[in-house]
């Protein structure tokens, strides 16, 4: 539990310095949060999260929206999903073509996926919400054999702030 605090403090300060409108000297970039976000779910030197996309500088309430999206999918992963279990793991990978961001999330090797639950609870909205609203995206979720697949696409200039 300490180390899912001190992940939300460490992804409170990269939105501080757009937060208070000042020029942050490192702009915080969509690699730098998502590392910070699964970090805690990691044990060291345990790269069972891979990490890749092109840089992509994320500003003011885009960190925000992105930081708690992140940790919603990384904290059900390692409740219910691929996290869950010594040999999970989880491909976070974006591209960026024409002014968009396509970002996913893919679990394997986790528990057996039994497809989509009965209900949707507060994380799903969350995410949803995040995801359709503050960055005005798409967002899709698939069940395969291997584990959860999420797609999200979002217009760039959303993450600017």
């Amino acid at each position: 539990m300490r180390n899912r605090f001190g992940t939300l403090a460490r992804a409170h300060e990269l939105t501080l310095p757009d937060l208070r409108r000042e020029q942050a000297a490192t702009p915080t970039t969509l690699a730098a949060l998502a590392r910070t976000i699964v970090s805690p779910f990691e044990e060291q030197n345990d790269r069972r999260v891979t990490i890749a996309g092109p840089e992509v500088v994320v500003g003011g309430h885009a960190v925000t929206s992105l930081a708690l999206l992140l940790h919603e999918l990384a904290t059900n992963a390692a409740k219910y999903g691929a996290l869950s279990t010594a040999s999970g793991r989880i491909a976070v990978a974006w591209t960026v073509e024409k002014d968009v961001l396509s970002l996913s999330w893919a679990e394997r090797d986790g528990p057996p996926v039994d497809g989509a639950g009965n209900s949707e609870g507060f994380g799903t909205s969350l995410v949803d919400g995040a995801v359709k609203g503050q960055l005005q995206g798409q967002i899709a979720r698939r069940w395969d054999a291997g584990g959860l697949v999420i797609l999200m696409t979002m217009p760039l200039d959303r993450l600017a702030g």
